[in-house]
This record gives C-alpha cells, sequence and structure tokens, in this order.
C-alpha cells in the first residue's frame, strides 16, 4: 500500500549534552535539600565554570555575560564591606514590627542561637535589639528616673514653700497626670514605646510642676492675707488662671500639631503622649488640686506661718 514517510533530521546531541539531561532529570526527580549553595557561590559557579565551558557558553549572550561579570563584582565589593580578618558583619531583615511581644521573642531566639553557633565575641545591633534591652532594663531606669525627678523637684519646693507637705501634694499632683497619661494611651489598642515613656515623664513633671507651684502659692498668699478658703481659691483661680491655660495650651496644641504632621513612629508617639500627658496635668491642677489644697488648708497655712 505504499512506502512510510522518511523521519525528519534529529538535533545532533553530544554525549555531554546527555549526561547534563541526566544531572538536570535526577534533580528534578530526587532533590537534596542539603545540596545548597549561597549567591556568591552560585555567581563564581555561573562566571567561572559555566562562561569557560564551550558546551554551556554557546547559550549565554553577551548581555548576560556582561551582567555576570558585573554581578561578580559588587558581590565581592559588598562582601569586603562586610567581611575584614578581623571581623564580620552580617545584615538580617525580617517582617516583624521595631517593637511587638513576637519582635521580643524572636530577638531572644535569635540570640540565644548566636551564643550557641557563634564561638567568638559577637554583638547584635538594631532597632529592635535596642528596644528589646530597653524593656528588660526599663523597670529599674524607671524606678531610678522617677526617684530622682521627684527628689530634685521635693527639694526644689521645700525650700520655695520651706514646707514639706506642699513638694508631696504638687509631686502627686503632676504624677497622676502622668499616670493618667499612660491609662489614655493605651485606650484602643495604643500603645507607648518605653523610650517614649521616659521622656515624657521627665517633660511633663519638669514642665507641669510650674503650673502648680503658681497656683499654690496664689492660695497661700490669699490665706495669710487673712482671706477665708473659698477667696482663697478664688483669688488662685484669677491670678494662675489665665497664665496656666495660655502656657498649658500651647504645650498641649504645639505637640499635636506636629504629631499629625510627623510621620516617624517615635517622634509621633513622644508627641502624642506629651500632648495627653500635658492635658491630663492641667486638668488635674485646676480641677483637682484646689480641692486638695482646701483640704489639707490647717496644715499648710500652719506651716507656712
Amino acid at each position: 500500500h505504499g512506502t512510510a514517510p522518511p523521519h525528519p533530521p534529529g538535533i545532533p546531541v553530544s554525549r555531554g549534552d546527555i549526561e547534563r539531561l541526566y544531572l538536570y532529570a535526577g534533580s528534578r526527580r530526587n532533590p537534596d535539600p542539603d545540596q545548597t549553595m549561597s549567591v556568591c557561590e552560585l555567581i563564581d559557579y555561573l562566571s567561572d565554570t559555566l562562561l569557560a565551558n564551550p558546551s554551556f557558553s554557546r547559550f549565554i549572550d553577551a548581555d548576560s555575560r556582561s551582567a555576570l561579570i558585573q554581578a561578580k563584582g559588587m558581590l565581592a565589593e559588598g562582601a569586603g564591606q562586610l567581611r575584614s580578618p578581623r571581623s564580620s558583619i552580617a545584615a538580617l531583615v525580617t517582617d516583624y514590627e521595631r517593637e511587638s511581644p513576637r519582635t521580643f521573642d524572636f530577638v531572644e531566639h535569635f540570640r540565644s542561637m548566636a551564643d550557641a553557633d557563634l564561638a567568638g565575641e559577637h554583638y547584635l545591633i538594631g532597632e529592635s535589639i535596642m528596644f528589646k534591652e530597653l524593656k528588660d532594663s526599663f523597670p529599674s531606669e524607671l524606678l531610678l528616673l522617677t526617684l530622682l525627678t521627684v527628689a530634685a523637684i521635693f527639694l526644689i519646693v521645700a525650700i520655695t514653700f520651706r514646707s514639706a507637705l506642699i513638694p508631696v501634694l504638687l509631686i502627686m499632683t503632676v504624677l497622676s497626670g502622668v499616670y493618667v497619661n499612660v491609662f489614655v494611651s493605651g485606650l484602643g489598642g495604643n500603645k507607648m514605646l518605653f523610650l517614649a515613656y521616659l521622656i515624657v515623664q521627665s517633660i511633663l513633671m519638669g514642665a507641669t510642676i510650674d503650673y502648680s507651684i503658681l497656683l499654690t502659692n496664689y492660695y497661700r498668699e490669699s490665706r495669710r492675707k487673712g482671706s477665708a478658703i473659698r477667696e482663697a481659691l478664688a483669688e488662685a483661680y484669677r491670678g494662675a488662671g489665665h497664665t496656666i491655660l495660655t502656657s498649658g495650651l500651647i504645650i498641649v496644641l504645639a505637640p499635636t500639631l506636629m504629631f499629625l504632621l510627623i510621620d516617624d513612629q517615635m517622634i509621633a508617639m513622644i508627641l502624642r503622649s506629651l500632648a495627653i500627658g500635658a492635658l491630663s496635668a492641667i486638668l488635674i491642677i485646676l480641677l483637682i488640686l484646689p480641692g486638695v489644697l482646701a483640704l489639707c488648708d490647717r496644715l499648710i497655712v500652719k506651716r507656712s506661718r
């Protein structure tokens, strides 16, 4: 019934091509997860082995050759910056937040791995590492900072009023503003960085104590002139209220506006906490401190005389 058409001529295949196909099929069917190479090893293999092999080099065009050579030079230059005869640097990038419980767990786990695998002297640096160290040392540093600030304010106010009770009342008023700031900042799932808390506490206690001193001084002077408690409180409001509101609103509004315009998380958190803390302290000084002064009037007037 006729003859079959002849088969078309095939593509010539050399022995080397067969071996490479065999290795490729074996790598796809039976991969070994332990056989890995770094980026530098891959670039070295491509530029030193494949480009030097005529069987492979004919598949690589001139642009790819130039890109491989350029990549090898860039890697060599970068490795020289990370490695020296005396030390080396390794950079690690993660998707974790700069400060969170998951981040701190990862930092602790990575630190333990580094201590176990690195025999020589080594250090961990970075934002998350810094925040972890601040978290670990925060209680002791906060206690020391609070004691030093309270002692300094107590000494200054005690010398000014020549009283040991008035400094206690004023310090409790200002610290209440700091604690209200922490409570309000935590509402709605908001967070406060440790460093921001330390900075805000120092600024608030130094800035708002003046308002307490001013109001107390007007009240004390009015009482020393023979005014009744109600009249002395009214005189304190008339004398110190305008100054407290004017200066205090500046401390509240200026950080608030900057908080709305700044994208940096650390700076924005400090500004927001400062505004909330200043507003809390002003409200406590104007609404609660007068009642405390009236309640402790007998001790305050007696000690001042």
